[in-house]
């Protein structure tokens, strides 16, 4: 007796009955877990009967991905009142503020460099604060 392939069966519900399921298509496109599941929810959520739950649900692995994509360093010491900029690798990069202190957002293609480094200048009523040079090495917690 030959037992069915498992892609050819589903546990639990029929909300996948296509040609091709998303888990092979998945694989075989080599996508992350965000991405996999965008396309998982994408998949079933006209047939499940939980539409508007998947669709957020699609939006929220979106959300994640574009911020698992980016390196976001936080720092908490820089008064309120000094104005910033920040750079990376002589790029200038976004700075966040909200009220637990700041944020920059290092560009995803900053995985590819060995070594980089982040300049900040900070200001008070236009006139210099702080100069910061903080070396990255990537593999080391920052990854």
């Amino acid at each position: 007796m030959d037992t069915p392939s498992s892609l050819a069966r589903q546990q639990g519900g029929d909300h996948y009955v296509h040609p091709i399921q998303p888990i092979e298509y998945i694989m075989k496109n080599e996508l992350d877990f965000c991405a996999g599941n965008i396309v998982k929810y994408a998949t079933r959520a006209p047939h499940k009967g939980q539409f508007e739950s998947d669709i957020k649900k699609i939006i929220h692995y979106a959300e994640l991905w574009l911020e698992l994509q980016h390196l976001n360093l936080r720092f908490s010491s820089i008064p309120k009142d000094q104005e910033v900029l920040a750079f990376f690798n002589n790029r200038l990069i976004d700075v966040v503020r909200d009220e637990d202190g700041l944020s920059i957002v290092i560009p995803a293609d900053a995985k590819e460099w060995e070594r980089a480094w982040i300049r900040l200048y900070t200001a008070r009523n236009g006139q210099q604060g702080g100069d910061w040079l903080i070396p990255l090495k990537f593999g080391e917690g920052l990854e």
